[in-house]
């Protein structure tokens, strides 16, 4: 009754997200209109159309942003709230209360448990924006059950159900599923050296098939990722270290996010640790030493230690390690700043502090005072994770806890964008709104992503005011140029941190002659028109027509010409963009070599996108007479793409076949037995 009723204190709690019908957006989670969402459904593209275009890395999410769009396009207004916000509470509750019961019995010790592992400082403070590690992590402790399950049982379904648990993880947020994945293999190697429940040889076949089950199930985008070096040379894993001077070891061995303070959310303002939180990590120590003779909560206390260890980031002690594993470890270089690793510290804790619960409980013969002792402990423990809920039910934590309107003009102007036909981008100038429109064929650019970002922002006094500015707009396929409106009742209020006011942007883009202001609803968005602006495919001799089928793939009709002529393509240059003149297949892009036109007629333009230079010679040396011809202009690692879509969705099919049979079989085992 106890889980019941704790349960539904987390639904009053978080009744936002699972009752309400507001727009939920802060931070890095960004909002979608209706237009935007329907294209997630989809076949995986590896570019995205985004900006001036780019290798997708949120293909790694592919999956569940697919599941995004069948449920908008069956008319489901709120699916973010289905796919991501109602998870991180249902599965980070009932998945850390199932993998508690493996341990302990007492069933204040499983909530308690519970609570620290869902309600602790760095989740409440990722589920102000983060929800797509949220969500990941929300799944961590039911794929773990699963595998202590298979470990303990030796029964193949339960490691098909972490495997299948594992990849949903991945799906969200990949980062995620990497901890998850050092943590599945600390388990196991614990599970061999020290409690003997797996032998060497099943262990290794345990971890080819999880591992391997996980690869194929994720290859839809692992191999075109490869194809394009994008591991390599992506900007995710090549950035700097950040964030030390906010990490330290106080606060990890407190598990006390360093931007929390308990009221409203102030992003890189460091907050100081309340003394109470020492309350935590001394509990959990508590814990560890009653139950030291039990291995597999030793095996906690270990996951605990590496988290504090990593998430003091490149502080005492040790301070260059994490700059070591950074450089070298396999997959480190995700993780730019080390708060991420709080998860291990919340996983381990929730363990540990649920031991030392359970053991007090569990004490009969003690005097009365300790008797009354025993209970008030566990209250106090509660009421601390408890109290870090009071933001959220008054309100002052805002975030994501706080429903949004969208202002008029935004939809007013998303109405006018989205019915033109023509492909063409939008400058937002200095940087997009939240509440900005972008769809494939309307992508959306900010200034300080761009060729018109000044060396420094704050410094800039004009803006698109040089002798190539013009022409840059017109390359760049940018019809308008829009100065966001200063949102104070959505946190969308940004121009304090670029130098200028917003009436200095406005001022000085009436400046510019070549653009011309036009109003739009209220007339609160500043919006200049550029008449001039290119089409995102055009000759340099004239306008072709073309269909787009979708980011990675353009179809159109080249008339012969005597002449050599240049094709333009306003996406980003990339050495994938390949150009296919006749009938296309994907398929045969793979198979068959020369298949694309030679790359020695592809080049970067001078301001950094797409062109070809048609040769007739060419076209005459290889037969090609007619004076229409069919021309592709194709993505090639797309193929590997659509390769890497069958496998995994082969993988994931056979794996939840392989399931049912394992399931039906084991169940008439013990059915006979």
């Amino acid at each position: 009754m106890i889980i019941i009723s704790s349960f539904v204190l987390f639904l009053i709690v978080f009744k936002e997200w699972f009752f309400g019908s507001g727009i939920l957006t802060s931070g890095d989670w960004v909002y979608f209109f209706a237009e935007k969402q329907s294209e997630f459904l989809t076949f995986p593209n590896i570019w995205s159309a985004s900006g001036l275009g780019g290798v997708d890395l949120g293909l790694t999410m592919y999956p569940v942003l697919l599941l995004y769009g069948i449920l908008s396009k069956i008319g489901f207004g709120f699916s973010e709230r289905i796919i991501y916000f109602a998870p991180s509470i249902i599965m980070a509750f009932f998945g850390s209360y199932f993998l508690l019961r493996l341990y302990f019995k007492n069933k204040y010790a499983l909530i308690i448990g519970v609570s620290v592992f869902t309600l602790n400082t760095y989740f409440m403070t990722a589920r102000t924006g983060h929800m797509t590690l949220m969500a990941s992590f929300a799944l961590a402790p039911t794929a773990f059950y699963f595998f202590r399950k298979f470990v303990q049982s030796k029964k193949i379904s339960y490691l098909l159900l972490s495997i299948l648990v594992s990849t949903i993880a991945s799906y969200y947020e990949f980062r995620a599923f990497y901890l998850i994945a050092l943590v599945i293999l600390l388990m196991g190697f614990y599970s061999f050296y020290f409690t003997r429940q797996i032998s060497a040889r099943n262990l290794f076949k345990t971890f080819v098939a999880y591992f391997g089950g996980i690869g194929l199930a994720n290859i839809f985008w692992i191999l075109p990722f490869q194809m394009t070096n994008f591991f390599s040379i992506n900007e995710v894993t090549g950035r700097a270290l950040f964030g030390s001077s906010f990490m330290r070891i106080d606060r990890a061995f407190g598990l006390f996010h360093p931007f929390w303070s308990g009221g409203k959310m102030i992003a890189f303002e460091v907050q100081k640790m309340p003394v109470y939180m020492w309350i935590i990590p001394i509990s959990a120590v508590l814990g560890l030493y009653v139950y030291r003779k039990k291995p597999s909560i030793l095996l906690f206390g270990l996951i605990a230690l590496v988290g504090i260890f990593l998430t003091k980031q490149s502080n005492q002690p040790f301070s260059s390690v994490y700059g070591w594993l950074y450089d070298h470890f396999p997959g480190f270089s995700a993780f730019r700043e080390a708060s991420k690793f709080y998860f291990f510290i919340a996983l381990g804790y929730s363990v540990l502090i649920a031991a030392f619960v359970d053991w007090l409980i569990s004490q009969n013969y003690l005097n009365k005072i300790a008797r009354v002792g025993k209970y008030i402990i566990p209250i106090i423990l509660a009421v601390i994770f408890l109290w870090n809920t009071k933001p959220i039910i008054s309100d002052e934590i805002g975030t994501l806890f706080v429903p949004r309107k969208i202002p008029q003009d935004y939809i007013t102007l998303k109405d006018k964008i989205v019915v033109q036909k023509d492909f063409f981008r939008t400058l937002w100038i200095p940087r997009l709104s939240r509440w900005s429109i972008y769809t494939n064929n309307h992508p959306s650019l900010s200034q300080i992503e761009t060729k018109f970002t000044c060396p420094e922002i704050s410094k800039c006094t004009n803006i698109l005011d040089n002798d190539i500015s013009a022409e840059i707009l017109d390359l760049y396929s940018i019809k308008y140029v829009i100065v966001p409106i200063q949102d104070y009742a959505n946190d969308d209020d940004f121009f304090v941190h670029y130098g200028n006011s917003r009436e200095h942007y406005i001022d000085e883009l009436s400046k510019l002659t070549y653009l011309k202001r036009i109003y739009v609803g209220n007339g609160d968005l500043a919006i200049f028109e550029n008449s001039h602006y290119k089409p995102h495919i055009y000759l340099s001799t004239s306008q072709t027509k073309y269909i787009s089928i979708n980011p990675t793939q353009y179809n159109l009709t080249l008339n012969r010409a005597s002449d050599p002529i240049t094709l333009n393509f306003t996406d980003s240059y990339h050495p994938d963009w390949k150009l296919r003149i006749g009938e296309f297949n994907w398929l045969q892009s793979l198979i068959q070599k020369d298949y694309f036109y030679p790359e020695k007629y592809h080049s970067r333009s001078d301001v950094g996108l797409n062109q070809w230079e048609i040769d007739p010679r060419w076209l005459d040396r290889h037969g090609i007479t007619d004076k229409a011809i069919p021309v592709t202009i194709y993505f090639a690692s797309q193929s590997w793409a659509y390769i890497g879509g069958i496998i995994s969705a082969t993988t994931l099919i056979s794996l939840s076949v392989i399931l049912i049979y394992f399931m039906i079989h084991e169940h008439k085992k013990n059915t006979s037995n």
